[in-house]
């Protein structure tokens, strides 16, 4: 009975540290995506300017921005 309780209670913990590592894990991978997304938000909101005529870019600050955007 001590025996398989104790054997009960280490496999819990070993569960409990298995699943702190997997949330850390996750939670990493989610704010390398979040980056990754305000990245793209950038890049749609400067490529909308660009073609946006009424934003009445000069021809050099049309080139910065595409330099920008490579």
């Amino acid at each position: 009975d001590i025996i398989s309780i104790d054997r009960n209670t280490r496999y819990n913990q070993d569960k409990a540290v298995t699943l702190i590592h997997e949330e850390k894990s996750l939670t990493k991978g989610l704010e390398e995506e979040d980056a990754h997304i305000d990245n793209l938000k950038e890049v749609l909101d400067n490529v909308n300017k660009l073609t946006d005529p009424s934003q009445g870019l000069s021809l050099g600050q049309f080139a910065q921005m595409f330099r920008e955007l490579q």
